[in-house]
């Protein structure tokens, strides 16, 4: 009912008061009256008044500009004949520089477009300040002081007008649009009216805006599609009410102080990355359907009696928790709390996760650079570990922190360096050693790995004989140097490799492996030559040999133990034993 009011307001007026005005402007020599009150510039259509005046203006012609230079229009008062400048069917129509008093409507435009009302001052009007109205479209409104206005201080119910940096006061309305679509409220100060903006439209931007110190509602907004952001809608009593909407956005904005509360929301809308500070209350009976943190990149919003006590533990600048303040009359789903006022106007810029090869046991050294910006501009940022520090073998975090709080991390992964299996025995080619004719002498695996890995202690080795059959297949212990060595632990010995030809070692350790060839006869073992046959040879029973067992001896049960016989030679057993028998 209201907005029909409104309506109702707007048109009736213009069936009254059609010739109720002194004076008109016209494009003619003298510019209609404009010469009996002021100047009149015919090649720039331009009438500058010379003085105040007592009663209104109609422009009768397009393409007019009224120059008021700073004169004033004091109207008789509150009658509804009474217009300060009025404006019907005409397009390309400039007012500007009027003072414009003591009206029923201070300058109306109706079936008008393509027109601007600039730098003007509309006050102490009965009812309206500046009224676009019956089609009256693509209008520019800015740089007024509306004030002290019994109704609106600015009103459309037309499409696609800007009403951009004007200062609406002591109004019942600062501004308001309602029954139409895709106008631009930008930049205006609305303050200290009952009620600071009245939006009932769609596809309306309401960006930039100072409404502060109203003494009901900040904003009354309505309708579909409309986007309310970058504002200041702060001390009000109800900072911000969201009634019916569908699919509108309202994004950045300062809700702060309102003493009853901050925002009253229903409807499809989308809220986030607003900051909500000191509201009596911060959201009074919320929607379901409103979406307060569309996702992790847009984050959610600001919360002043949250976002500083929570915890942030994996330092991406939103609360470990979502907004705690929801049930009864609040319906706050807000998953991604931002820790910082304003968090989301810095941008950090960091490195990407990195990974580095050591260059010692240390770990490596990382040079890095971190810059940041706040709202576009610099802003000092700092890192710990900083740049150029020696990163210790392992993963670590560097943690850049902005001077207003926000966090970015990345991480420095340092690769340990490549382990290297060095060998002392057995020898290899390149390294041969004679070690004589001593069957019972201890071939070792043994040798040292260079920069052994943590946790590794444990290394394979695998010796093959020359037809690549297995003869020692050992896990030997790393000790903490890097020192393996299997003295103590199943070494191989001389009078166990009696085969000629190339054995081969093969170590392991991780994913590190050595392998190599070697000849035993060459490097370890020399046997002794084989003694001259005889035509005779005597065997006789060993000391002992009477007793079982002497099969198990160094020098066996027989002497000689071998015999080297001619062939057609003698072999003769005596029977020297003189142990009993049985």
């Amino acid at each position: 009912m209201k907005f029909l009011f409104f309506s109702i307001l707007l048109v009736l007026p213009l069936i009254l008061a059609s010739n109720a005005y002194a004076y008109t402007i016209t494009d003619d020599a003298t510019g209609g009256d404009c010469s009996a009150i002021g100047t009149w510039d015919s090649g720039s259509k331009t009438c500058t008044l010379s003085g105040d005046l007592t009663e209104g203006i109609v422009i009768g012609s397009n393409n007019i500009t009224l120059d008021g230079n700073d004169n004033i229009l004091f109207g008789p008062g509150g009658s509804f004949e009474n217009y300060g400048i009025l404006v019907e069917v005409r397009t390309n129509i400039v007012l500007k520089n009027l003072i414009v008093d003591n009206f029923y409507v201070g300058i109306q435009l109706n079936d008008s477009f393509d027109n601007t009302i600039s730098d003007n001052i509309i006050q102490n009007i009965e009812h309206e300040g500046i009224v676009l109205s019956s089609f009256s479209e693509n209008n520019l409104v800015s740089d007024n002081t509306v004030t002290g206005n019994g109704g609106h201080g600015i009103v459309s119910n037309s499409d696609d007008n800007e009403i951009r940096n004007n200062v609406s006061t002591h109004n019942e309305v600062g501004i308001s649009v309602f029954a139409s679509s895709g106008s631009k409220v930008i930049e205006n100060v609305v303050k200290s009216n009952q009620q600071g903006m009245e939006i009932s439209s769609n596809n309306i931007l309401i960006e930039g805006n100072a409404i502060e110190d109203n003494t009901s509602r900040g904003i009354l907004i309505s309708g579909n599609s409309n986007t309310v952001q970058e504002n200041n809608i702060s001390n009000n009593v109800r900072g911000f009410h969201v009634g019916g909407d569908s699919n509108t956005k309202i994004i950045r904005n300062d809700i702060i102080g309102n003493s009853e509360s901050g925002l009253t929301e229903g409807g499809s809308t989308e809220i986030y990355q607003n900051n909500f500070v000191s509201n009596g209350v911060s959201v009074k009976s919320g929607s379901s359907s409103a979406v307060y943190s569309p996702s992790s990149i847009t984050g959610g919003n600001y919360w002043s009696d949250y976002s500083p006590t929570c915890s942030n533990t994996n330092n991406d600048n939103f609360c470990d928790e979502p907004y705690p303040f929801s049930g009864g009359t609040v319906n706050v789903h807000d998953d991604y709390v931002w820790t910082i006022q304003d968090g989301w106007l810095t941008s950090i810029n960091t490195p990407n996760d990195v990974t580095l090869d050591a260059i010692d046991s240390s770990g490596a050294s990382y040079d890095y650079s971190a810059a940041a910006t706040h709202d576009g501009a610099s802003i000092s940022v700092t890192c710990d570990p900083v740049s150029g520090s020696i990163f210790p073998i392992g993963t670590s975090e560097v943690v850049c922190i902005v001077s207003n709080g926000i966090k970015s991390t990345f991480s420095v992964t340092v690769n340990p360096l490549s382990s290297i299996i060095s060998v002392n025995s057995p020898p290899t080619e390149s390294n041969t050693t004679v070690e004589g004719n001593n069957p019972d002498l201890k071939i070792f695996a043994s040798g040292y790995i260079e920069n052994p890995i943590g946790g590794i202690t444990t290394i394979s080795s695998v010796w093959k004989d020359p037809a690549g059959v297995i003869v020692y297949d050992e896990i030997l212990q790393v000790d903490s140097q890097g020192q393996f060595n299997n003295e103590f632990d199943n070494p191989m010995f001389v009078g166990e490799m009696r085969d000629s030809g190339l054995y081969t070692t093969t170590y392991t350790y991780d994913d590190v492996v050595l392998e190599y060839s070697w000849n035993y006869l060459s490097s370890v073992y020399e046997p002794e030559p084989e003694p001259e046959p005889e035509n005779e040879v005597i065997i006789v029973p060993a000391n002992g040999s009477g007793a079982p067992g002497c099969e198990e001896t160094s020098q066996g049960c027989y002497l000689p133990s071998t015999a080297y016989v001619t062939i057609g030679g003698t072999i003769i057993f005596s029977n020297t034993d003189t142990a009993a028998h049985t």
